[in-house]
């Protein structure tokens, strides 16, 4: 889990790469700094199938009002699932934020 703007923020475009070729991911992004999967709720949940590209444009913005943090799994839902952060290199996340 990372937190990227440790202050409140607005995301107004979202691009998910996966280039994992078996498997599907889940982007889950979260309104707080501290994350523990499976117990911290996510605001906003993205599918991203297996080596895939998803966008997203947000033309009025999603806000955050503590923080925006992330991280991508391999469960759906508010599951837990296992998170995806050692897989550097292979999921990349670009966000447009204000």
């Amino acid at each position: 889990m990372t937190n990227i703007t440790q202050q409140p923020s607005t995301i107004h475009f979202i691009e998910v790469i996966n280039g994992i070729s078996s498997t599907a991911i889940w982007l889950k992004l979260f309104d707080t700094t501290e994350v523990t999967l499976g117990t911290t709720q996510p605001v906003f949940i993205m599918k991203v199938a297996a080596s895939a590209t998803e966008q997203l444009v947000i033309p009025d913005g999603m806000a955050f009002a503590s923080a925006i943090s992330y991280a991508a799994t391999n469960t759906g839902g508010d599951q837990a699932g296992s998170s995806m952060g050692a897989l550097s290199g292979q999921i990349s996340l670009k966000l447009i934020t204000s």
